[in-house]
């Protein structure tokens, strides 16, 4: 027998690989329709026989799957194919670890923008103790900051991988903390600005109790995310 493309029948679920099917509606191979094969939305390459759907199965060519780490060897003695899909487990690792880590990346950019934030609270209340008053929109920084920890929350992704890693959930509700505290003194540091208010020794008491709080929550977080972010970088390039 000729050796020309090895016909394979796949799960789909088992390679990861999406399939889009319509009667004709990318052509037929010899009677049958033909299959276009994508992974992760990515069409893969066809070469002299496509996919196609045969007596209601899809049918791939064993050497397309090539594209997504799927290696074989070809016992024409036998007729036999041994398929490798190690490299396909190694792929599918390697870009869990590199979503892993790009996920603790924005979670310490989150964090720097918070610790950002409590810094210009900081500086506000000084300079108004030495009556040096500072104009800024407090409120817009604040907010920022919460849409870009609120698109975290939100994120698909994000959620799916706080299933399994939960350092991530750990840093959120630390994030989610500090806000908290960050609205309170974002009402004090208005109050401020608005009223003139010079501060007195239980106000700093007070406001540096909190402040430190804030602070512990936010270098946690974003301590904890460059830990974990160094970590899977580490292990997506074993």
């Amino acid at each position: 027998m000729k050796r020309k493309v090895l016909i394979a029948t796949i799960s789909l679920s088992v390679l990861f690989v999406g399939v889009v099917s319509a009667a004709s509606l990318w052509g037929t191979y010899k009677g049958n329709n033909i299959i276009r094969v994508t992974s992760e939305g990515k069409q893969l390459r066809v070469g002299d026989v496509p996919a196609i759907s045969y007596n209601g199965r899809t049918m791939i060519p064993i050497n397309m799957l090539n594209q997504i780490g799927v290696s074989y060897t070809w016992d024409s003695k036998n007729q036999t194919v041994d398929v490798n899909t190690q490299n396909v487990t190694t792929i599918l690792n390697t870009k869990n670890y590199i979503i892993a880590a790009d996920i603790f990346k924005s979670l310490e950019d989150v964090g720097e923008e918070l610790r950002i934030v409590s810094q210009v609270f900081d500086h506000t209340v000084t300079a108004q103790a030495a009556d040096i008053p500072l104009r800024d929109d407090f409120t817009k920084r604040l907010n920022n900051a919460i849409n870009s920890y609120n698109s975290m929350v939100d994120n698909a992704t994000v959620k799916m991988y706080g299933l399994t890693v939960p350092e991530i959930n750990t840093i959120l509700n630390q994030y989610n903390e500090s806000i908290n505290d960050l609205k309170a003194n974002l009402a004090v540091v208005n109050k401020m600005i608005e009223t003139s208010y010079k501060p007195d020794i239980k106000f700093y008491e007070d406001y540096v109790t909190l402040g430190m709080k804030t602070d512990a929550l936010i270098t946690s977080g974003t301590e904890l995310s460059q830990k974990k972010y160094a970590h899977y970088i580490n292990l997506s390039t074993k």
